[in-house]
């Protein structure tokens, strides 16, 4: 045999050797399958939460998703559109034979369209741009869950929270029925549902934010203290104590008992009523100071205040520009507005680990010092370091005048500290061996209606995380907040001024030293 015919004999043998390893290896990548999420908080890919929740599928799942085809002039849509397949995907991957997902076109289907009408699933309207017109387009973007005899729907999905919302779906079809959290309170009950005629939300429900931002996830039951009846705490995974005030001694008996049967309280605890268009207060007596200094729990009726503060607006003044004068707004840190964000919400608790922020609005500092051996205490939220407490009857006019008085009287008190907001006690709350757990929150006007009425507002969420954790089901948890946290940005000259004693009475001064922290 020749050299170049056994060249070419060689060359023929590589490639026939390269070709049996090429199909090997396709049908190795059809039969295991394999992918790689190299994002810091693994965002395309699916938590162990959501696995979990598939692997207790005994039954079919049928997910169909509302998808228009033809994005021609929204392709920036693409990518999340891109990613939502890839999601879905691995859920059908994951849940085999019982996992079908379809894909209809509302656009192109007649049946399609009225399927989505009748489930609720409506196109939303962007704007599209012809040549020499502009053009109304419908995106469709929805997704229905069908499992046995109930079906659950994201009427539109976004790839940044489908995670979460399909999980939540998810996690209620398989229960059969959301569990029930038990909202006590002085509020007045909701009035009968009359035919065709809007209900009317009593004014003194200031929490009806709160039941709302529950409402997906739990059935709240309203336990009135205004009603003559006996209260219901049978089959509640939670209950809500909120803003009590004067509660006779039959209701305290009720949450005490409900604590040493190994259940779980969110106390929303207030020594005053404020007002929210005058900020005029009233000290209430809540009915609950003896039993929780018995317990070793200490709420202060001082107020709070933090240099780490909400901003508002508090006044305005007139500058000469060189169109003329004009009125500017004052912004001014207004200090009974606690900020709580990075060290002061605690990383190692589940419950707070991924919030960004929480805010309050003149809260009472939490003492544990006192607990018995039966019981200890974690504190979920504080002030900062920065912080100290004034007197109940402060004024809290958000004025510029007025917030410069607090100033002054809160460095005149004494050394700054950190207070805790929030503080978790859990174990024996009576004779039994039953393990209770009771969240004690220095405020209630963080989850009021005007507190809460932004779907936005992060003290949503931690309404949310609190009530999940205490239901025993925190696996949402997680899934709530993954990926939403910024990593927080480091405020140099806010430290600058910090290191240099802060802010005095000399405006002078303090001009000077605003312009060395920039």
């Amino acid at each position: 045999m020749t050299h170049s015919a056994q060249t070419l004999r060689g060359f023929a043998l590589k490639m026939l050797l390269s070709t049996v390893l090429v199909v090997v290896l396709v049908a190795l990548l059809n039969t295991f399958y394999v992918r790689y999420d190299l994002t810091a908080a693994k965002q395309y890919s699916l938590s162990s939460s959501t696995q979990s929740l598939i692997a207790r599928l005994d039954d079919r799942l049928q997910v169909k998703l509302y998808f228009n085809q033809d994005i021609r002039g929204h392709e920036y849509l693409l990518p999340e559109r891109l990613l939502l397949l890839d999601l879905l995907s691995e859920i059908e991957h994951l849940g085999g034979d019982l996992i079908s997902v379809e894909t209809v076109d509302p656009t192109a289907d007649l049946v399609a369209s009225r399927d989505a009408e009748h489930v609720g699933i409506t196109a939303v309207q962007l704007e599209g741009q012809d040549v020499g017109s502009l053009s109304i387009d419908l995106l469709y973007q929805g997704l229905e869950l069908r499992y046995q005899d109930s079906s659950e729907v994201i009427p539109f999905v976004r790839a940044d929270e489908f995670e979460f919302a399909f999980s939540v779906r998810l996690s209620a079809l398989i229960a059969g029925e959301k569990p029930t959290v038990g909202l006590m309170s002085n509020e007045s009950l909701l009035p009968p549902q009359m035919p065709g005629i809007p209900r009317q939300i009593p004014e003194d429900r200031v929490f009806e934010q709160l039941r709302n931002a529950l409402g997906e996830r739990y059935t709240v039951r309203d336990l009135s203290t205004t009603q003559q009846a006996e209260l219901d705490f049978d089959g509640l995974s939670a209950l809500i104590v909120a803003r009590p005030h004067q509660f006779p001694a039959k209701y305290l008996e009720s949450i005490k008992d409900f604590l040493a049967a190994g259940n779980s309280v969110l106390l929303l605890y207030d020594s005053e009523f404020v007002e929210p268009n005058s900020l005029q207060q009233v000290a209430v007596v809540t009915g609950l100071e003896s039993w929780l200094n018995e317990i070793g729990v200490n709420v202060s009726k001082r107020l709070v205040y933090d240099t780490r503060s909400i901003t508002i607006q508090a006044g305005s003044q007139q500058i000469e520009t060189p169109s003329g004068m004009q009125t500017v707004p004052l912004q001014a840190p207004y200090g009974f507005g606690v900020f709580a964000e990075n060290d002061s919400l605690n990383t190692e608790h589940q419950i707070t680990t991924g919030l960004g922020s929480v805010a309050f609005f003149w809260a009472h500092a939490i003492d544990t010092t006192a607990l018995s051996n039966k019981l200890r205490a974690t504190d979920l939220v504080t002030s900062s370091d920065q912080a100290w407490l004034l007197p109940a009857d402060s004024q809290l006019a958000m004025s510029t005048s007025n917030i410069r008085e607090l100033q002054i009287k809160a460095f005149a008190s004494g050394e700054p500290q950190r207070y805790p907001l929030v503080s978790l006690v859990s174990g024996l709350f009576g004779d039994g061996d039953e393990t209770g757990r009771l969240v004690v929150c220095g405020d209630s006007d963080l989850f009021h209606n005007l507190t809460l009425q932004s779907p936005e507002n992060p003290n949503r969420e931690f309404a949310l995380n609190l009530i999940d954790w205490l239901s025993n089901d925190s696996d949402l948890i997680t899934l709530r907040s993954r990926g939403r946290r910024h990593r927080p940005l480091h405020d140099f000259a806010a430290a600058y001024i910090d290191s240099h004693g802060g802010f005095t009475d000399d405006e002078n001064e303090n001009r000077q030293l605003s312009k060395d922290a920039v």
